[in-house]
Order: structure tokens, then sequence, then C-alpha cells
């Protein structure tokens, strides 16, 4: 009679779960290739399934891990022609500069010009119940996409992980690796005879991970609880970057979140007090905390170096640069600019720097002997004492007399001209006398 059949469909439209967005789209396209073949009248055709994002029919992609460029021609999606591609179903690629008999089970189609091989991954990893112990520096046999190479496993925490165990770890591949955080592997014995667990790839690494630090492991634990999250993958990689910053290709190449997206993340960790945005170009992005620990080395550095010569009224800015330590260029000037406009660095004529409660102070036997050198080089005119002449002349040691002159230049009462320095009163007036004569005669 159809009586019930209305109050059954909407108990079952109830039940049913709203439709979640799928993550992956937000990732840049990557498919790993199972099999390759030349079909009559399309070439060379990939079959495999995408593992994030989308391809469109006429799109320029990479072959990965040897690079190749090439382009879809013709995209078959459950044997159906189709003009996209996307992560999950079963696909075909024709695609064109491309030899099928090069490709490789376990290579990857993916977005063009995005994407690095690497050789080393932060992963967490469990073993199975039944699995043979784990130790330090074991080999084994990773499986990652279709692509399957021989590892060494590097504990984090421990030497040894037992069957059943959790553990975080890093993978230092054998052959070049494409994959990205969130991406599951599969760890078998390096024979394949034993299949020992799996896990999770965290962070993609350029360099070997220190064992046995807490705050490392903690934070590969953290950010493995929010590899589905765009936002909080951006956020963790710019903290691991650290006060290097990054710049758009690295972050996209690190996270294969799509470059399209990237900045709006940004502007939202930005708002949220959480990044920051440096350059003139706005380019280069960096964690705040990294930031502000830089602000903090530079200002501490300022600081030192007047603590060792506090007659000094300001600091050479290059000087200032080299106590803050290793950091890269880009982020040291940014941090500079920062210091300078809140008012805690003040600039001091084209290359002098001084902290803002910093103010030079000479004692009385700094002051008599500097007034000695200056009335020398001011006797001298344009031929002053040489420094070994002043240290024979004024009784004085060759440091001390070093240190004087440094001090005449740096309160602008010297001028220093390679190895010889001369009054900045001589040197203003004879540069006043050639500029008027130039402009009398017309030049020189």
């Amino acid at each position: 009679t159809g009586e019930g059949v209305d109050a059954l469909r909407e108990a079952i439209q109830a039940a049913i779960p709203p439709r979640r967005e799928d993550p992956t789209l937000n990732r840049v396209f990557r498919m790993p290739i199972l099999r390759a073949f030349v079909a009559a009248g399309r070439g060379a055709v990939v079959t495999g399934i995408p593992l994030s994002g989308a391809v469109a029919e006429g799109e320029a992609v990479d072959v990965m891990p040897p690079g190749w460029s090439g382009k879809i021609r013709a995209i078959q999606v459950h044997r159906r022609p189709e003009t996209e591609a996307r992560a999950h179903r079963r696909t075909a690629l024709a695609m064109s500069d491309v030899q099928a008999d090069r490709v490789k089970r376990g290579m990857v189609v993916a977005t063009k010009g995005v994407l690095q091989p690497v050789r080393r991954l932060a992963v967490t990893l469990r073993l199975l119940p039944g699995a043979p112990a784990l130790e330090h520096r074991d080999r084994v046999r990773l499986h990652a996409g279709a692509a399957q190479t021989v590892a060494r496993v590097h504990l984090l925490e421990g030497a040894r992980a037992k069957p059943g165990d959790e553990a975080v770890a890093e993978l230092e591949a054998f052959e070049d690796v494409v994959a990205l955080p969130g991406d599951r592997f599969v760890l078998r014995t390096e024979n394949a005879s034993d299949t020992l667990g799996g896990g999770v790839i965290v962070e993609l690494l350029q360099r070997r991970l220190p064992r046995k630090r807490e705050g490392i492991v903690r934070r590969l634990r953290e950010r493995a609880a929010h590899l589905d999250d765009p936002a909080q993958l951006v956020a963790a990689d710019l903290a691991s970057a650290g006060e290097s910053g990054a710049r758009q290709a690295d972050v996209a190449a690190r996270t294969g979140v799509r470059p399209a997206l990237l900045s709006d993340l940004v502007d939202a960790l930005v708002a949220e007090g959480r990044a920051l945005r440096l350059g003139h170009a706005k380019d280069l992005w960096i964690d705040k905390a990294a930031f502000e620990a830089v602000l903090e080395r530079v200002e501490g550095g300022a600081k030192r170096l007047h603590a060792k010569d506090a007659a000094l009224a300001s600091l050479p800015v290059s000087a200032v640069q080299t106590a803050a330590g290793r950091v890269t260029s880009s982020v040291l000037d940014a941090a500079m600019d920062q210091l300078v406009t809140s008012g805690r660095l003040v600039r001091e004529g084209r290359d002098g720097i001084r902290h803002k409660d910093h103010s030079s102070s000479l004692s009385d036997a700094d002051q008599r002997d500097l007034e000695r050198v200056r009335a020398a080089l001011a006797r001298g005119e344009g031929q002053p004492p040489a420094p070994e002449d002043l240290e024979a002349d004024l009784s004085l040691t060759r440091p001390r007399v070093e240190r004087l002159l440094r001090l005449l230049v740096n309160r602008r009462e010297a001028f220093q001209a390679g190895e010889y320095f001369f009054d900045q009163g001589w040197t203003d007036a004879s540069t006043a006398k050639l500029a008027a004569f130039a402009a009398e005669h017309g030049g020189f």
C-alpha cells in the first residue's frame, strides 16, 4: 500500500551522516603508477589510484622521481572517458612526452613543479603483535604508495621496539621516495619474509633528526594528530622550518598543499598570531615564535657588544648581525628592521646601530688620550701620522692607539681611508673646498 514509505525514507536520510569534504582534494595530484603500456592511438598509458588532488585533460605533470615532464592527453576513470581524475578512483592516464617502456611500477604522476623526492621520513609506526622486534638501525623493506625500497630505521625514543609497540622513528630510504605527510606505509623484513607493521608519514626531512629528544618526539606526535588539516600542516611545517623561514615552493613541496591555497592559509595563521610574512614582497613565511627568538638574539648580541666596549657610541651593523649567530640573511634583515621600527635598536648614520638603552661613556684616561690622538690627526691635516707614529709620539701601546682611532671614527671625529685616519673637521672642510672649486670651474 506504500504506507510508511515516506517515514522510512526520512529515517534513512536522517541516519546518513553528512558528507564530509575529501581533505585530499586540498593537496596536489599524486598517482602511484601500478602499470604502464602503449595503447594504439593513445601512446603511453599509466594506471593507478590517485592518492590526492585532481588532474584535468591537457594538464602538465611530472613523473617522479626521475622528474620527467609530460602532458595528460586523455583520462579514463573506471574505464569510462572523463575530463578529470580525482583521488581514490581507479584511473588511466594517456600521456605525451613519456616513454612507457621506461616507466616503472612505483613511480608517481604528480602536479608539475611542486614535489621533490626525499630519502628521510619522520614517521609514527606500530609493530604487529606477532612481528619480530625492531632494533635501532635495523634494515627493513619500506612499502609506500606502489613503490618499495630498503630503508634503515632510526628509533627516536629507545633502542628497541617490541611486538605491538607504537614508536616514533626516522626512516632513511636507500632510494628516492615520493611521499607526503599523511601517507600510510608498510614495513616488512628486508627479505620480505615477514610483515613487521606500518604507520603514517608525519614529516619529510632534509637532515637526520637527533635521537632521544623529548621535544622532537612530542612535536611529531602532536603533528601526527592533524595531518588531514591543511592549516595545521602549514603551521607545523613553518614551525619545523624554524628561524630559516620558508617560501611558498618549499612549503608546497613538504606538505603537498596546493600552492593556490597556501597564501590564504598563511594569511589566516598571521591573523591568528602564529606566523609572519617577511620581506618587501612578504613572500618569506616564518613561525612567529621562531622570529621572536631571532629578535631576542639580535638584541642580545647588541647588548653584549656594548658591554665589551661601552665607549663606542654605536656598533657596526655587520658586527651585530654576526653576534646574532647563524641566521639567514633575509630573516636577519627583517629582524633588524623590526627592532629599529619598534625602537629597541636605533640606527646611527648609514652603517651604525645601537641599543636604545646604551649611552657611551669614557673614563678620564680614555678621554684624555682620545683628545691627544685627535689633536695629532688635526695637526697632520692631509698627511696625518700613521698608527705607529702615534704609538711612538704619544707613548701609547699599539692596541690602545688602534682602539682610540676606532672610537674617533665611531664618534665621527675621524675619517678612515684604508690604513690612514684623517681628522673629520679637516676632511669636511677639504670636501667643501673641492665641491666649490668643481662648481666654479665646471668640474675638475
